[in-house]
């Protein structure tokens, strides 16, 4: 495998080891944390992270370039934001509450395989 090709490669592991040791850990908090703050914590995280990382490639000038959103774009954009950013992670949190920790991580490995 040549370089070009590691670095989005390590990217991807990465981001599915957080993404997988998320549920797990959202799961130990939310006998803490009800499940609307715990989510919004979470996608704070999130956005403190991928700000940090566009930042980084800023100051090193390897920012891609970007298309730029258009106003067609703008009501598929805001579906996915309520849908994907708002509702989701909000009914994760509800469902890993309900849902006995055994079972939950049997359903967050298997959604991995789909």
């Amino acid at each position: 495998m040549n370089k070009s090709h590691l670095t989005p490669t390590l990217q991807a592991l990465a981001a599915a080891l957080l993404f997988g040791a998320s549920a797990p850990l959202a799961k130990s908090l939310l006998g803490e944390i009800e499940p609307i703050p715990l989510a919004a914590l979470l996608y704070l995280g999130s956005g403190i992270g991928v700000l940090s990382v566009r930042l980084v490639r800023r100051l090193r000038e390897q920012a891609p370039g970007e298309a730029r959103v258009t106003r067609s774009d703008l009501r598929w954009l805001t579906g996915a934001i309520v849908a994907g950013g708002v509702a989701a992670p909000i009914v994760l949190m509800f469902s890993l509450r309900a849902t006995p920790a055994a079972t939950a991580s049997l359903l967050l490995n298997f959604e991995g395989v789909a």
